[in-house]
């Protein structure tokens, strides 16, 4: 992956495009829906990976090379861990509880997976430590109660919840390099940017919607999209320092 120390400054491009390969997110749309798809691009020179500033100490930590994620662009100026969100829209049918898949955030490799997560305000987070070695989970919250939780080698799993909506860093205290976002949001209606900088939302009501964009380097960004009854609604945004 490509990182970058955090930067200042956001453009947005007006294009729009097909995007293959999208994130899904949400339910498949009905036909009382459409959808919308799209990527994020970064536009200027391509950063290079900065290289984490690992600690000695845990072998783990040390089996492969780990890398910072405040910003990470592929070589096709691909941006991931964007958060975009269908602002005061509900999705037209709701999912089955029985076949949905709640947030998770893992340690894994003394790194957050994924970076960035997003859970709906109330919603159940599944926090696993696969590492088997100690972990801290310390979420530096400001309208939710922070939670500081030592999670040793033998508590694979716990839960949380957040009342509130709101951007929460979450850092280990044990592995100081180790950094994510949980996004905690009152629309259900959203993606999060893979490695090849797509996204996809399903199950959006037809008529005009606000979209949000978030990045935690790049600031956030809105646009104005109109969503067609069983049709795709396509957008790029770009982004630069």
């Amino acid at each position: 992956m490509k990182t970058l120390p955090s930067w200042m400054g956001v453009a947005l491009a007006a294009a729009m495009l097909a995007a293959p390969g999208a994130v899904a997110a949400g339910d498949e749309t009905t036909d009382d829906a459409g959808s919308i798809s799209g990527v994020v691009r970064f536009k200027g020179d391509i950063p290079e990976p900065v290289p984490a500033e690992v600690a000695s100490g845990e072998d783990l930590c040390h089996k492969e090379k780990i890398y910072r994620e405040d910003l990470v662009v592929s070589k096709d100026a691909r941006v991931s861990w964007a958060v975009v969100t269908v602002k005061k829209a509900q999705p037209v049918a709701e999912s089955d509880p029985e076949d949905a898949e709640g947030p998770v955030l893992d340690q894994q490799g003394c790194r957050y997976v994924p970076h960035v997560v997003v859970v709906d305000a109330g919603e159940k987070l599944t926090v696993l430590n696969s590492d088997g070695i100690l972990h801290n989970v310390n979420t530096k919250s400001k309208k939710n109660l922070p939670k500081n939780i030592a999670m040793v080698a033998s508590l694979t799993s716990m839960d949380m919840k957040f009342k509130r909506a709101e951007r929460i860093p979450v850092k280990c205290d044990v592995h100081p390099w180790m950094g994510a976002w949980i996004v905690v949001t009152d629309d259900p209606l959203h993606a999060v940017t893979g490695v090849d900088g797509t996204f996809r939302i399903d199950n959006v009501p037809a008529g005009a919607h606000t979209l949000e964009l978030w990045h935690e380097s790049l600031g956030t960004v809105t646009r104005e999209v109109e969503v067609a009854k069983g049709s795709v609604t396509e957008i790029e945004f770009e982004l630069s320092r």
